[in-house]
């Protein structure tokens, strides 16, 4: 015998002799021995263990033993390669279950796109295997089964997919067996009810779990189990197993590797961006109530809101710069002492003493404008004097810290451009802000003032409360 033939002899019964003493190992310590070293043995009880279930996951979604082969030898390169990656441990089984299905998915799609482009007969299945009628009612199994949270799909792929007595599943679960009989009550009653949507009556559904345990083991090639541990354990150390696998295996492994990175990377996204949006969400929240509202009112795009953040910048206190009625303006001195309040729904204007000889008094009144049009447009309608009820209409514009309004006497129509010309009954104002823009509840202590609603020990004595003879804005 060759040096070579007589090395790997002895290498096959050291692992024969290790399989013996380590197949009664729970699925935690097998999995740990192989990462540690990555033991042959070890990762081939894993396969021995959980061959039948795989298998099945595989041959009822691809119906074909060829193409099952491919999938199942898959789904344990994957696990060689990312075996870390089973948390706990002992939830081997679960684990191999979710890469099954995805890995006979993705076989199938491969399948059908090579149909596409070859034209040609499916091929006829394995002589070697029994054959068995196809059912296409058997994949919505698995697929629905991989949709229940993992709590109820554990009970159901140990007991009723791997065969397990509930006492067994309680035990690799950690949890005891009444609970894991009460998950498995509820996980069959769910995934009945979700076969039923499907199209499967209850006790369709029943009966596919059985036949999920009859066939997963039944028709196995048993060649199987003990090539796809060798592979697994190369792949896992070399990143290949060349003339162990064909390679449309190891494509398809490495595809699914990729999807599974892919996914772990949309799932660490999308936590960053959660932890982003909370972080903003708790750094407004921090700010006062008026740095928050800027805040908010800046984020407003100015194309999708133009009439919001006009009707925003109107509200707040303006202090006059110029005035002038039918052509003519007013008293410098008059005019500097002249002040507008507007907020959603109202507006108050006052003037301090000394009057001038053109002086506008003090009023309050009810304001609405539409920014829709343009210019944009503004109603006043006074609610005390003799202009009590009429409505003034007039146009305004807002241009930073300035307000320039433009309105008639209530007898006169809209003015169409900002001016005023001699015996047209058109006054022309033009604003700057006093105080920063306000909420739209306006400061009530400066509507007070204006209305003169303080009490008397708290008014200011240079503004003029209304109700002395003047009333709006057009009050001369």
């Amino acid at each position: 015998m060759k040096t070579g033939e007589t090395a790997a002899a002895i290498r096959d019964l050291q692992m024969l002799l290790d399989f013996g003493t380590i197949t009664g190992l729970p699925d935690g310590q097998l999995l740990e021995r192989f990462l540690a070293s990555r033991d042959g043995a070890a990762f081939e009880a894993l396969v021995v263990r959980h061959g039948p279930m795989v298998w099945g996951v595989c041959l009822r979604a691809l119906g074909n033993h060829h193409d099952a082969q491919d999938a199942f030898q898959a789904t344990f390169l994957v696990l060689a390669r990312r075996a870390g990656a089973v948390v706990p441990r002992d939830m081997v089984a679960n684990w191999l279950f979710g890469v099954a299905c995805r890995t006979a998915l993705k076989a199938k799609g491969t399948r059908a796109r090579r149909q596409m482009r070859e034209r040609t007969v499916t091929e006829m299945p394995d002589p070697g295997a029994t054959p068995r009628p196809p059912d296409d009612r058997l994949p919505l199994l698995d697929l629905e089964l991989a949709r229940l949270p993992q709590k109820y799909r554990i009970p159901i792929v140990l007991c009723d997919l791997e065969g397990a007595t509930q006492e067994d599943a309680a035990r690799r679960v950690g949890c005891p067996v009444g609970t894991l009989s009460g998950r498995l009550w509820r996980a069959r009653a769910m995934l009945a009810e979700r076969l039923t949507r499907r199209g499967l009556s209850l006790s369709v559904g029943a009966l596919a779990i059985q036949r999920a345990g009859d066939a997963s083991g039944a028709t196995m090639p048993a060649a199987l189990v003990r090539s796809s541990a060798t592979a697994a354990v190369e792949f896992s150390i070399k990143r290949a197993a060349s003339g162990l696998v064909t390679a449309g295996v190891a494509s398809l492994a490495e595809g699914v590797l990729k999807a599974m990175l892919l996914s772990k990377l949309k799932v660490v996204a999308l936590a960053v961006l959660a932890v982003a949006c909370l972080s903003g969400g708790l750094f407004v929240s921090s700010l006062p109530a008026r740095e928050r509202g800027s805040v908010r009112h800046a984020e407003k795009s100015p194309e999708i809101q133009p009439a919001a953040r006009a009707e925003d910048a109107l509200r707040g206190r303006w202090q006059a710069t110029r005035f002038m009625i039918d052509g003519k303006p007013d008293p410098a001195e008059a005019v500097e002492k002249t002040e507008l309040l507007i907020d959603d729904t109202s507006y108050s204007f006052a003037q301090l003493p000394p009057y001038g000889p053109r002086g506008l008094g003090s009023g309050v009144g009810r304001v609405r404008v539409d920014t829709s049009k343009v210019p944009h447009e503004i109603d006043l309608t006074p609610t005390s004097g003799v202009y009590k009820g009429l409505t003034q209409r007039g146009i305004f514009q807002v241009d930073g810290d300035t307000l320039k309004l433009c309105y008639g006497m209530p007898t006169k129509a809209r003015p169409a451009e900002f001016a005023t010309r001699p015996n047209s009954g058109t006054y022309l104002a033009e604003f700057r802000r006093v105080t920063a823009q306000t909420s739209p509840h306006r400061d009530d202590r400066s509507a007070k003032k204006a209305q003169g609603d303080l009490p008397e020990g708290d008014r200011d004595p240079k503004i003029k409360p209304p109700g002395l003879g003047s009333s709006g804005l057009t009050q001369r």
